[in-house]
């Protein structure tokens, strides 16, 4: 990933979330090779977590702390671009 679209992203999320994210006892690693294509980081962990680690939409959701219908169209989104480009 080029450089400018991390620290984009890092200074946007800090803005948004001025805490450290609380994860409480539940620790999910997702490898940095995980976020190498050009995807959303988002889009890169949902697809990670699901089609990888063979987590559901909802536990999805709790670790994200987001929604499980916005997890489920995150999902659908990046599988539809990804099917798109094999075209």
């Amino acid at each position: 990933r080029d450089t400018r679209t991390i620290w984009l992203t890092y200074r946007n999320a800090t803005r948004k979330q001025r805490s450290p994210l609380n994860i409480g006892s539940q620790t999910q690693t997702i490898p940095l090779s995980a976020f190498s294509s050009k995807k959303t980081v988002f889009e890169s962990a949902v697809l990670y977590l699901k089609d990888r680690e063979r987590k559901n939409f909802h536990d999805i959701g709790i670790l994200l702390q987001r929604d499980e219908r916005n997890i489920w169209a995150t999902y659908h989104r990046a599988k539809k671009k990804a099917a798109k480009q094999h075209e």
